[in-house]
């Protein structure tokens, strides 16, 4: 729990490679949580997050441990009437389980030490977010993104600060790090 507040991530390289699980579980695992694993390579770095994922889908998958394991695939439009309020189109949800409720509920209590006393502890201090929340830091290699993705458990939300072109990139890891570039977006959200 301590490690993955700080973001001690060789913790968790150590973790998928000796600690009961494989790169191929933890594939298979995402890939029910709506992940498209085609771009996930089945070694020990992606413990660390080394590909390339879209926001949309970190906060779907992210969404699996507040809602007790269960998957909803994201939608924008919930219906759409006539102007008389005839139904024409209303989305289904489509969901699964990828994960038990247990092993949702273990991460939860994982991601809220997070905010508790790691990378995301100012969501707490500087912006007054004082309601059950969990949440992860990310920054990748050279600081050219800065994520964070959290939850409370009636919303979940996702924020990306970067560009798509990898050499234009933050100057130091103190302004590129997610819980500096990307959880003020956050916490001024939630």
């Amino acid at each position: 729990k301590e490690a993955l507040a700080r973001s001690l991530n060789n913790v968790s390289a150590y973790l998928i490679t000796k600690g009961g699980t494989s790169p191929q579980a933890v594939k298979q695992l995402i890939g029910g949580m709506g992940i498209d694993t085609s771009k996930v390579p089945a070694v020990p770095s992606i413990a660390l997050g080394a590909c390339e994922l879209t926001l949309y889908e970190q906060v779907g998958a992210i969404n699996c441990f507040p809602n007790q394991g269960e998957y909803v695939k994201p939608y924008f439009i919930v219906k759409i009437c006539d102007k008389n309020d005839h139904l024409i189109y209303e989305e289904k949800p489509r969901m699964n389980d990828p994960m038990s409720q247990l092993l949702a509920f273990q991460t939860v209590c994982l991601m809220r030490g997070v905010v508790e006393h790691g990378t995301g502890y100012r969501l707490k201090t500087t912006y007054g977010l004082n309601f059950p929340i969990a949440g992860k830091t990310g920054t990748t290699n050279n600081h050219s993104d800065a994520w964070f993705v959290g939850y409370s458990p009636m919303l979940t939300c996702g924020v990306w600060v970067g560009c798509d072109d990898r050499s234009a990139h933050f100057n130091s890891m103190a302004n590129g790090q997610g819980s500096r570039a990307a959880m003020p977006v956050f916490g001024l959200f939630m």
